[in-house]
């Protein structure tokens, strides 16, 4: 497809944006209330990779509302020079998004968040304060200050984040707005705050910088429309008071809708916005997981938009605008969206991340330009084919090793492989595809269907020698431990996960018990697949809420959502105690019919090919879940690791 439209400039108040992809506001944790150099180098690294525009990274204008970026004083402002200093050679634009968390954030003090109405927090569940006139009035002279040190800063643009729940969107959503003054009531009112804090932005920089506004109708029955949206669009349009509207859709009642995981389609979000953006004239920026450049020139050409933003794709692949432009769009990491590493590192409250991309977060000092090139080229065995084997070698082959991978399976992937088959979770098979692909283009010597033992290691004549040998699901402690039921477990109507995905046929019967002892993905990822085949399921936990682990990346909701449409009985803290042909007792007396039951348990390593070779190879190194039980996103890291090191250590010579 040509990418005509993706490479055309577009004027937003008076600032020439080189092309229509564009990263919607976000933010990283990078820094601890200004900017800093990992924050800089993360941009940069964006920037290089050729994106039009960038909303740079949400900060809070007013102590009342505390997030980790503050724009409360000039102490940013020589930050916001250097990161222009950065990346203005590099011909991307950037704006600054403003931003007041309302209920959602609490002071910084702990006191509690300030909203239109005193309606607790639906994150936290915390008390809100409803604003007084007065306070609305210093919340206003924020932002336009905060407005004034971006134009200081050398920045293009400033953006009002008035969506996802957040301050402004609480005042224009009857859900959260119960006031009886001027500002509740009709969307004229609802809107007014809005209204006086641009009107107060344009007062201090007048038309010096570019001015927009990210918008989303609430997720929620009862809250801010479209329609509401459409109409507040069109009177600021009208008063020359934005240059551009973001339009996204969905707020806490439903964080999913907001940042659609992989479950959703390309484009997702474009019936909620269509009305929002009906007849307006000003630059439209959509969003709703667009993972390519192809996909983003057939919405600009179906004029969904006027802009594409790309946030995870280049949270993925930085170079992704670069790669695409010359040609190159098989080389770009593809994002799956599965949120673990940008939303999950976030509500962790660690730092961005990314599953795919291990050096996002870290382009400081971890990116793939400066990956360090060895003086001697070393010739490297990998035994094991899934995605930390995989990266190793895609790695080692990138910094010129010579570089041999074997893996005992006639096809690459690793448990992943087997992952892709679940049903919602084919996305994983993108990564994987990329991976493989990589790895031919950069000469790897891929040898399939090889179990690999000491000896086949060793006729090698290695220089290095890396174990990715993957981990084997363990049998339930009490399994082990040899109750009445460890013949029962290992009948036919009991199955391991993979089974459960992998052979349909033997997936029989009408109900089915899945016990999770992990709390992560894999669970989710069998439940998903056998309702897909019209299987009633229970699922059963020890833990005090389903899939802990999941709850981080913003798909909790969604899953939960469907599973109770789908009639899905969840039984939490509780563990199977004996079981006998279809009944499963709990650990409380509770019995559980079920014609077969799929058990998620923990992992153990396998690393006797390590062991075997831990006496005759001195540069011998044992990584992944063969090392510790872990995700894609801590192989795909650990693969990463050991090829940095590898390259950056000097030759040992092989011993026997």
């Amino acid at each position: 497809m040509s990418l005509k439209r993706v490479f055309e400039p577009i004027e937003i108040g008076g600032i020439t944006i080189p092309n229509r992809i564009a990263r919607a506001g976000h933010g990283t944790h990078l820094g601890r209330g200004t900017y800093n150099e990992d924050i800089v180098a993360y941009h940069l690294a964006r920037a290089k990779g050729g994106c039009g525009l960038s909303v740079v990274d949400s900060a809070s204008v007013h102590p009342s509302s505390k997030i980790t970026l503050a724009n409360q004083d000039d102490a940013i402002i020589p930050g916001f020079q250097t990161l222009m200093r950065a990346v203005r050679p590099h011909g991307m634009r950037v704006f600054h998004q403003l931003y007041h968390g309302g209920h959602i954030t609490p002071g910084e003090d702990g006191a509690p968040g300030w909203s239109a109405s005193a309606i607790p927090s639906p994150v936290t569940g915390a008390p809100a304060l409803a604003m007084s006139t007065g306070q609305i009035g210093e919340v206003v002279n924020a932002f336009a200050d905060a407005a004034a040190r971006c134009r200081e800063g050398m920045l293009d643009g400033v953006e009002v984040h008035a969506a996802h729940g957040y301050l402004l969107h609480q005042f224009l959503s009857p859900l959260t707005n119960h006031r009886t003054d001027l500002y509740g009531g009709p969307i004229e009112n609802r809107m007014r705050f809005l209204r006086e804090v641009l009107v107060a932005i344009r007062a201090k920089v007048s038309r010096d910088i570019a001015v927009g506004v990210r918008v989303s109708a609430s997720a929620a029955p009862g809250g801010v429309t479209e329609a509401d949206l459409n109409f507040v669009l069109h009177q600021l349009q009208r008063e020359n008071l934005i240059d551009y509207v973001s339009a996204s859709y969905g707020d806490y009642s439903d964080i999913g809708a907001t940042v659609g995981a992989m479950d959703r389609p390309v484009g997702y979000q474009l019936p909620s916005v269509s009305q929002t953006l009906a007849d307006l004239t000003i630059p439209r920026m959509i969003t709703g997981r667009y993972r390519t450049l192809e996909d983003a020139e057939q919405a600009l050409r179906e004029g969904a938009g006027d802009l594409v933003s790309m946030v995870r794709a280049h949270i993925a692949d930085p170079d992704i605008v670069r790669k695409s432009k010359a040609g190159h769009s098989d080389r770009v990491r593809p994002c799956i969206g599965c949120n673990q590493g940008c939303i999950g590192g976030l509500i962790r409250d660690a730092r961005i991340g990314c599953l795919v991309n291990p050096t996002a977060g870290h382009e400081r000092t971890q990116s793939e330009d400066d990956f360090p090139s060895p003086v001697h080229k070393r010739r490297v065995v990998i035994v094991g084919g899934g995605p930390a084997g995989m990266e190793a070698a895609r790695r080692c082959a990138v910094a010129g090793h010579h570089v041999i991978l074997m893996e005992a399976a006639p096809q690459l992937g690793g448990m992943a492989a087997i992952a892709r088959r679940a049903s919602g979770f084919h996305a994983i098979g993108d990564i994987l595809d990329w991976l493989e692909r990589e790895m031919y283009r950069l000469g790897v010597d891929v040898r399939l269907s090889t179990y690999a033992d000491a000896d086949t290691v060793r006729n090698e004549a290695p220089d290095v020698v890396v174990i990715a040998t993957g981990a084997t699901a363990l049998e339930p402690l009490w399994v082990s431990n040899g109750t009445q039921a460890t013949q029962a477990m290992r009948h036919s109507p009991v199955m391991s996960s993979i089974d459960a995905i992998m052979s349909p046929q033997g997936t029989k019967g009408r109900t089915a018990l899945v016990y999770d002892d992990v709390g992560h993905f894999e669970a989710v990822a069998v439940t998903e697949t056998l309702l897909e085949r019209g299987i009633a399921v229970t699922f059963a936990t020890p833990f005090s809420s389903p899939f802990p682990y999941v709850q981080t990346t913003s798909r909790a909701h969604g899953i939960l959502r469907k599973w109770a449409l789908r009639n899905v009985e969840l039984v939490e803290n509780t563990t199977i105690h004996t079981m006998d042909d279809d009944t499963f007792v709990t650990d409380s007396g509770r019995e559980i019919q079920a014609d077969m039951a799929v058990f998620v348990t923990q992992k153990s390593a396998n690393d006797d090919l390590y062991q075997n070779l831990s006496q005759s190879i001195v540069d011998l190194h044992l990584i992944g879940d063969a090392h510790t039980a872990g995700d894609i996103q801590t192989a795909i890291r650990a693969g990463a690791e050991i090829a940095r090191k590898i390259s950056s250590s000097k030759p040992i010579s092989m011993i026997g």
